[in-house]
């Protein structure tokens, strides 16, 4: 139970900080690169009021790691399965984005991963 609780608390805080990221407005097929804040301070803050003991959060851009932070005895090399919860991540992220505006559910990845095959 608490390994579950875990890998909740950490996809509903990475899809909380991922949902604030948005696509292109201007139809191009870069990747947009966030400017990143360095004032993590309400992160910390939802991390050490979850009552889940053992986390490790890392956000990042293309440059690699801006924030990261952990609770408990986590291991940042520690094997943890997920299975298919990415796909609810991913999903959620994506919805919220439609919501905004920011993008449509018609939109193919190439329009946002300049990476993705056509």
């Amino acid at each position: 139970m608490t390994r579950c609780l875990r890998r909740f608390a950490f996809i509903l805080l990475a899809s909380a900080w991922l949902s604030a990221c948005g696509g292109s407005d201007s139809g191009s097929a870069t990747t947009p690169t966030p400017i990143p804040t360095t004032d993590f301070t309400a992160v910390q803050a939802a991390i050490d009021a979850s009552p889940v003991s053992e986390l490790y959060v890392v956000i990042g851009t293309r440059s690699g790691a801006i924030y990261s932070y952990r609770t408990g005895g986590f291991s940042p090399t520690a094997i943890t399965p997920i299975a298919s919860a990415t796909k609810m991540l991913s999903g959620v992220t994506i919805l919220r984005l439609v919501e905004a505006g920011r993008m449509s559910p018609s939109d193919h990845p190439q329009k946002y991963l300049s990476y993705w095959p056509t």
